[in-house]
């Protein structure tokens, strides 16, 4: 019965083709914050739930890895949801070693934790590919009803663009399945890599093969933050090229692909990055997805908030010639939570000096809690070093911070024109 069930998504697909055809725009939605709210704001506009046993596929990160999405962003979701964490071993670990990552990651204390394939594999058949004619997965996928793909959209050093293909394909599969995924379908007995255009297209026949077998129950979000050109396993430690961007999604895995590449594109120093795509033939995957009508290149980017009321202060600029009074808005973690509940109770007046020629900086006089990453800063972010000190910055850097907020809608002219050169009194108050 489930043979007839997969031919028949199947055939769905194949007349989807049509559709995809004739020019139709796929709805991705956008947004720019990056949190709990938003992932489960953004859940909501696709105005489809997933019901009966969920599975959440999303990197877990490697040993010693930080550029993977963090538990505590989908945790809430999982945990509405009663979702579990899926996961598979490599060609070299074990599912031991995979659950002592997850736990690390602290996956484990978000929701339950699966290693799809401790248990075995099982086949999936691939209709209508040019390189694979089954695709190989985890035994316990077979325990799902339905499934969430979390994606964090970067660049990958064999595949040109981690997106969904990928995620959903090598991100499954059994080391069988990835050993066959990687050699372009010649073998899954030991590990080779052949034909890079191969490979890209066995990525997106095994993930197609995962769409049909979920019947349609398949829904996508990809992160769109730390955006670096390598990869990110043990003691490396790879920057970001570019600000973070925000979280997309979509029903159409297609059309979410195809704008967060459009969006790193149209980022301002995003050549690193694109560069890696193209030397990969990255978007091959795209397009050979849209050609066997796993979703469209046209879409609408509808931008979205999380809905939730944003924690809004107001800084007065005392420059020694001009009083300037400039909005504005906290980010959603513990340390602007905390910078905010301080200014509830009484303001505070930072001697602030210019560093380095992109940053105001001066002492906070107490401590907050820190939620440092790596970060290149743009005109306008504040930022907590050390958790004791406070900037405002006017051009670029990059280092470990923590991400307070942003000045509210000034460019970088104007701000430099408020915050003037030398020294500044910086008088922090929650806004009116």
């Amino acid at each position: 019965m489930k043979k007839i069930i997969i031919a028949l998504a199947a055939l769905c697909i194949f007349f989807s083709q049509e559709f995809f055809a004739q020019g139709k725009k796929s709805a991705v939605y956008f947004s720019r914050e990056i949190s709990p709210q938003s992932v489960q704001a953004i859940y909501e506009r696709l105005g489809k739930k997933l019901s009966g046993r969920v599975a959440i596929q999303q990197s877990m990160g490697e040993p010693g890895g930080y550029l993977f999405i963090q538990p505590e962003l989908s945790a809430p979701l999982a945990k509405k949801l009663g979702a579990s964490y899926i996961n598979s071993t490599g060609v070299s670990d074990t599912a031991a070693i995979r659950k002592e990552i997850a736990k690390e990651h602290g996956f484990t204390k978000a929701a339950p934790v699966d290693v799809i394939d401790e248990d075995g594999d099982i086949d999936l058949p691939v209709q209508g590919g040019r390189v694979l004619k089954k695709n190989i997965v985890g035994a316990h996928l077979k325990n799902y009803d339905s499934l969430l793909v979390l994606t964090h959209f970067k660049g990958h050093a064999v595949s040109g663009i981690g997106g969904i293909m990928k995620n959903m394909s090598i991100g499954i599969s059994s080391p069988a399945g990835k050993r066959l995924i990687h050699s372009g379908g010649a073998t899954s007995s030991y590990y080779t890599h052949r034909d890079q255009d191969a490979f890209l297209a066995a990525n997106v026949e095994a993930a197609k093969s995962v769409m049909e077998f979920f019947e349609g129950r398949v829904l996508y979000i990809n992160f769109l933050f730390k955006l670096s050109n390598q990869s990110d396993y043990g003691s490396v430690r790879p920057k970001p090229v570019i600000p973070d961007i925000g979280i997309l999604a979509s029903t159409d895995p297609v059309a979410l692909d195809q704008a967060s590449a459009d969006l790193i594109y149209a980022a301002k120093g995003s050549e690193p990055l694109t560069k890696l795509f193209e030397s990969r033939n990255g978007r091959y995957s795209i397009e050979y997805a849209n050609e066997l009508g796993l979703g469209s290149l046209n879409y609408e980017l509808v931008e979205i908030n999380s809905g939730e009321k944003k924690m809004k202060i107001q800084i007065t600029i005392d420059n020694g010639k001009n009083k300037n009074a400039i909005t504005a808005s906290l980010a959603e973690n513990s340390s602007a939570k905390a910078f905010y509940q301080a200014l509830q109770k009484k303001p505070l007046v930072v001697k602030m000096n210019d560093y380095g020629s992109f940053e105001k900086v001066g002492p906070l006089g107490q401590t907050f809690p820190t939620n440092d990453e790596q970060i290149i800063t743009a005109p306008g972010d504040i930022i907590l070093y050390q958790g004791n000190q406070i900037s405002i910055y006017y051009d670029k850097n990059s280092w470990s911070f923590t991400r307070l907020g942003k000045v509210d809608s000034l460019k970088q002219k104007q701000l430099k024109e408020i915050l003037g050169s030398g020294g500044v009194t910086a008088t922090f108050t929650i806004a009116e």
